[in-house]
């Protein structure tokens, strides 16, 4: 009796820690300059995620403002790069397991940058070409 007891005992402790798996950060948020939603994600609240679960971390992107983001955990995550588009326009989401890994802004200011030096250098390449 008490080895049935005590596995039954042991297995709830072992189904209880498996069902809080790890931490996600959450916030949902419309931007403004200082977004701790946005930026400063130490800042913001934590909610334990399922280990059947993901966290996500979600932006709407209007041309080249980010309007709104969200951050939490979901069963069912799809990561989407829609927002990448050529008129910059729609939603980011990524998808992810592990402790806290929600912290990166999908779609965000760095890839503008990186969007925008890769512009540059095809009108100079094109400049050169047409001299």
């Amino acid at each position: 009796m008490k080895t049935a007891l005590t596995v039954l005992l042991f297995g709830a402790i072992v189904g209880y820690a498996s069902a809080a798996a790890f931490q996600c950060y959450s916030c949902s948020s419309t931007l403004t300059a200082n977004s701790d939603c946005r930026d400063s994600v130490e800042n913001i609240t934590t909610v334990s995620c399922a280990d059947d679960s993901s966290c996500f971390a979600a932006v709407v992107k209007v041309g080249t403002l980010l309007t709104k983001i969200d951050r939490g955990c979901t069963p069912n995550c799809v990561s989407d790069d829609s927002c990448m588009n050529q008129i910059g326009s729609g939603i980011c989401r990524m998808c992810c397991k592990g402790e806290k890994c929600n912290s990166m802004t999908p779609g965000g200011a760095e890839m503008a940058g990186v969007s925008a030096a890769l512009l540059l250098m095809s009108s100079l390449f094109t400049v050169l070409g047409a001299v």
